[in-house]
C-alpha cells in the first residue's frame, strides 16, 4: 500500500460503501486505489473502466460481476475468506430498499425504495 513492496496476503475488512464499483475502483483498481502494487491485466483494469462509465444499473452490474469474476476466479486478487452478516429491521411500508437483501455484490439499488400509503 501507498508505494511500498510488499510480499504475501494482505489483510482486507469490508465497507460500508453501497457501490460495489466505487470500492473497487478504490482498493483494487492500481488507478489511484489503496493497492499500487496488485497484479493488473488489461482485461481487468477495463473490466472496472466500463464498470465505472457504465450508463445504467444493469451495464453497470454486468460489468461489477466480470470485475469480481477476473480478480477472484482468474487472478486471484482477492481470495473471499468469510462475510460478514448483520441484521436489519424495517418499516412495513418500506417497499423494495433492498436492504441486507444482498451484500457487496453491487445489487444494492436504494433509488428503488419508495414508502406505501
Amino acid at each position: 500500500m501507498g508505494g511500498g513492496k510488499w510480499e504475501g496476503l494482505i489483510f482486507g475488512t469490508g465497507t460500508g460503501e453501497p457501490d460495489v464499483v466505487t470500492l473497487l475502483m478504490l482498493r483494487m483498481s492500481g488507478l489511484g486505489g489503496l493497492y499500487t502494487e496488485l497484479a493488473l491485466p488489461a482485461d481487468y483494469v477495463e473490466a472496472i473502466k466500463n464498470a465505472v462509465a457504465a450508463p445504467d444499473f444493469k451495464t453497470k452490474q454486468k460489468w461489477a460481476w466480470e470485475v469480481q469474476k477476473l480478480m477472484v476466479d482468474k487472478y486471484c486478487n482477492q481470495i473471499m475468506l468469510c462475510s460478514n452478516m448483520g441484521n436489519a429491521v424495517l418499516r412495513p411500508y418500506v417497499k423494495d430498499s433492498g436492504w441486507f437483501e444482498f451484500i457487496h455484490n453491487g445489487s444494492w439499488t436504494p433509488e428503488d425504495a419508495w414508502l406505501e400509503r
